[in-house]
């Protein structure tokens, strides 16, 4: 499945942000739009484009399983090693069995904030960070500075 951010942020565009006028550096543009979308993601500490995800948890401390990736915009299911569904509610971004049951227990939910579309604030980080690693000597590579001077993604940050 190929990753859902180039539906939201097209190759076009980013050639154009970059004034590139040929198609030959395709692949490398998908790398570092994959990889620009990693950075700002980690920099605020939550998954931006919606996407499915399962999870193993060996460990059910107290009935609670602290998910991975958030924010959790559905839980598709709880299930115990043997695929009998938990009973269990989201509390924030921790699954909270209703049951005792053994490990491992699987769960599958999608996390992330956008589906279809993705807000210009987060689109011109993307554009900005492919643009410093695009155009970068590779000597020095901090792009957590790139984000800091984005003042306005401050207020999304955990």
């Amino acid at each position: 499945m190929e990753n859902e951010i180039y539906n939201l942020i097209g190759l076009d565009e980013v050639r154009h942000f970059l004034r590139l006028t040929t198609n030959t550096d395709n692949i490398i543009i998908k790398t570092l739009l994959d990889t620009a979308l990693f950075q700002l993601e980690k920099y605020i500490g939550k998954t931006l484009i919606q996407k499915t995800y399962e999870q193993d948890a060996f460990d059910c401390d107290n009935n609670k399983i602290n998910l991975i990736y958030h924010p959790i915009a559905e839980v598709i299911s709880v299930e115990s090693n043997g695929g009998k569904q938990i009973n269990h509610y989201l509390e924030k971004n921790s699954i909270i069995l209703l049951e005792n049951v053994q490990a491992p227990i699987r769960i599958k939910y999608i996390s992330g904030l956008f589906k279809t579309f993705l807000p210009s604030v987060f689109k011109v980080a993307i554009l900005q960070i492919i643009s410093y690693l695009y155009n970068s000597d590779h000597t020095k590579s901090n792009i957590d500075t790139i984000l800091n001077d984005f003042h306005f993604l401050k207020e999304y940050k955990l």
